[in-house]
């Protein structure tokens, strides 16, 4: 109960995962954007209709949500940071806290990378054009 460096270890990893992630779903933002004023080079699939100005438009909400996720990840971590810090002398009383935003992080991680894979990655297109 003394230290909490295990929880604050796994949950950076969490988060460095979740950090990659994103990172790649804002690649796929900026990748995907157009049709007529972006990069357009692949075309995501789509899962929620576009904008009513701009005919083509296929929004990136996959992507978006994965970065939200990867935003929450990390919100997560630095609670679990701050909780091991403020344990004192022999014991810490904030497993509760840590332990809690660890299987939230765990639960995002999980069903958000599913979700991405299954509604986004498995049908990404190149843009032959």
């Amino acid at each position: 109960m003394q230290n909490a460096d295990a929880f604050a270890r796994f949950s950076n990893e969490l988060r460095i995962s979740g950090d990659v992630i994103g990172k790649i779903a804002a690649d796929l933002i900026i990748l995907s954007s157009g049709p007529t004023g972006g990069i357009g080079e692949v075309v995501l699939p789509a899962i929620q209709a576009g904008s009513s100005i701009m005919p083509g438009k296929i929004n990136p909400v996959m992507p978006m949500m994965m970065q939200q996720v990867a935003f929450a990840v990390t919100g997560n971590d630095l609670a679990i940071s701050m909780a091991a810090l403020q344990g004192q002398l022999e014991i810490n009383h904030f497993g509760p806290i840590m332990a809690s935003r660890l299987f939230d992080s765990v639960d995002l991680l999980t069903n958000g990378t599913r979700l991405f894979a299954q509604r986004c990655i498995d049908g990404l297109a190149a843009n032959r054009e």
